[in-house]
């Protein structure tokens, strides 16, 4: 990366993971910094952010460390491998809730994506902006 303010940050990254084991803030900035490399999703070492993910689960365990390396694992290895996580015997009971509960959606959420829209509906999302005055 060249100068600027994500050059600044990565050149910043580059020297805590020189400085020895990175701890849970380190492992978060080198994720961010895998996503500030690349340009695209398919281009993305989402392999490389899927083990530092594995890292900082291995740190701090959460709901949320734990869904973001399911996508991680998904978006390197294919949908089924990503979802695998996903079914482990959590340790934490609030994980293992989270985990449920993000599944139940994510199952509700493919349902309704599946669902035929009618044409005369539109999106609350897809409205007109109004025009702002000249």
């Amino acid at each position: 990366m060249g100068p600027g303010k994500i050059g600044e940050g990565l050149a910043a990254l580059n020297l805590a993971l020189s400085m020895g084991v990175p701890g849970p803030y380190v492992l978060k900035a080198a994720i961010g910094g895998c996503h500030a490399r690349s340009t695209t999703p398919a281009d993305t070492n989402w392999r490389q952010i899927a083990s530092l993910y594995t890292q900082l689960g291995a740190m701090t365990p959460s709901p949320v460390i734990a869904l973001n390396h399911a996508v991680a694992v998904a978006m390197a290895n294919g949908p089924e491998q990503g979802l695998a996580p996903l079914d482990w015997p959590a340790n934490s009971p609030a994980i293992a809730g989270c985990i449920r509960r993000a599944q139940a959606f994510s199952g509700v959420w493919v349902e309704t994506q599946r669902q035929p829209k009618p044409t005369n509906e539109r999106s609350p999302y897809r409205k007109t902006p109004p025009r702002l005055p000249t």
